[in-house]
């Protein structure tokens, strides 16, 4: 029976089938085609197999057990894991070339660290490439944290869940296909055409899960795939720019048909906005909106449409545009014409169609996940005298005698207002 070398994952499930599953170690040779030799070593090392399949090491075949070369990688990945911390985006040249002055600096002349190296010392360290996602590490901690300690609980405090409403916009390349794919390895995997067209989106949400339709900016003010009335039963509004993005001309012009929309329903409410120049409006000019801007460079933490709500809708709008092209593929087409053939206001049903199946709840949670909660608290001082004074409120004594009903109300600190009824009867 030809014997194989089992990878540590193989080695982890023989230790399991022996340890839990009650396996003889005859059972285990025939399973696993190895020696009884093979099995007892498994079983000696049984500790270091987990630690090692733990650490995502499980598709390798052999322990780097030699202290140089074990000593030559901890320093390498200490240096990679305070880059990751610093937010510097890492290639595989980077990483070569620090880890040849690491060798160097270790008199490790017989080290080459060469491309061959770095496929295996991925392998030890389990390292992986991938984009970077956000901009989390340029925020400042200290400021996100006061937001959510101080501000937002004042913010669901002074207002129903209903009344608080963010807004915020973001680029959309409506038909461009993935540039990265999978490909038969030897086999020609050229790429095609990319398409460059990119509208904006100007997305509003309120903290109850109720959605605005979406304002949508477009070079043209009247491509040519429109028609007459195409977008009526659209749940969108439209506008153009030069360049298809957001300046103070359109916001105030949104802004004025939302605020007009407010009065007819008598409502006043709270938007929470990042601090854009195309934002700096003339706040008087619309009274039934309270506006309350993000910190600076936090909205990556803060802001409820970066919670998940937009990546929702996007990842939505990619679902259909790929049907759309799965649909087509089977055709005599290329992905170019495929492509090519779609048009604006396709991409305009695709928009209306993901915007309408982002689901209330999937809102909700994200403003949840960023700490904007009903049963948010305020911190206060402890020597602002807010807290002595809540605990007498709450403790007076009530006499219980019909005719008389008084109402005290205490104003406290910055516009704050906390109101007892306290119902005292006469006889």
């Amino acid at each position: 029976m030809p014997l194989r070398n089992l990878t540590l994952n193989e080695r982890n499930k023989l230790i399991n089938n022996v340890q839990i599953d009650k396996f003889k170690t005859k059972d285990a040779e025939v399973k696993f085609k190895v020696s009884r030799w093979t099995v007892s070593r498994c079983l000696n090392n049984s500790q270091e197999i987990d630690e090692a399949v733990q650490n995502g090491l499980g598709k390798r075949k052999r322990f780097e057990r030699r202290p140089e070369v074990l000593d030559h990688d901890e320093r390498v990945k200490k240096w990679i894991l305070s880059c990751q911390d610093k937010g510097l985006p890492l290639s595989a040249t980077l990483i070569i070339e620090y880890a040849k002055e690491e060798a160097e600096n270790m008199d490790r002349d017989d080290l080459k660290c060469s491309w061959s190296w770095f496929s295996r010392f991925k392998e030890r360290i389990n390292l992986k490439l991938g984009r970077t996602n956000g901009e989390k590490k340029s925020v400042n901690l200290k400021i996100v944290e006061y937001w959510k300690t101080n501000v937002i609980p004042r913010i669901m405090i002074d207002w129903q869940s209903e009344f608080i409403y963010n807004c915020d916009e973001t680029a959309l390349f409506w038909r461009q296909i993935p540039v990265k794919t999978y490909f038969i390895s030897k086999l020609d995997h050229s790429g095609t055409k990319i398409f460059h067209e990119r509208i904006s989106i100007l997305f509003c949400v309120n903290r109850n899960g109720d959605k605005l339709p979406p304002l949508v900016i477009n070079k043209a003010k009247k491509p040519q795939c429109f028609y007459a009335n195409c977008l009526d039963n659209l749940f969108i509004q439209f506008s153009h720019q030069t360049n298809a993005w957001m300046n103070k001309e359109l916001f105030v012009e949104w802004l004025t048909t939302f605020h007009n929309s407010l009065a007819v329903e008598g409502k006043k409410i709270l938007l929470i906005l990042d601090n854009f120049r195309g934002h700096r409006i003339v706040e008087s000019d619309f009274p039934l909106i309270t506006f309350k801007f993000l910190p600076s460079g936090t909205t990556s933490l803060t802001q409820p449409l970066d919670a998940g709500i937009i990546r929702s809708f996007k990842s939505k709008y990619l679902s259909l545009f790929v049907r759309k092209i799965i649909s087509e593929i089977n055709s005599t087409k290329h992905i170019t014409e495929i492509v090519g053939a779609f048009n604006l206001l396709d991409a305009l049903n695709w928009l209306d169609t993901a915007w309408k199946s982002v689901s209330s709840e999937t809102i909700v949670n994200c403003w949840t996940h960023f700490g904007y909660k009903v049963d948010s608290q305020p911190i206060y001082d402890d020597d602002d005298g807010t807290n002595n004074l809540s605990h007498l409120l709450n403790n007076l004594t009530i006499e219980t005698q019909p005719k008389h009903i008084c109402w005290c109300v205490v104003n406290i600190l910055d516009g704050f207002t906390v109101g007892y009824t306290f119902i005292r009867f006469f006889k």
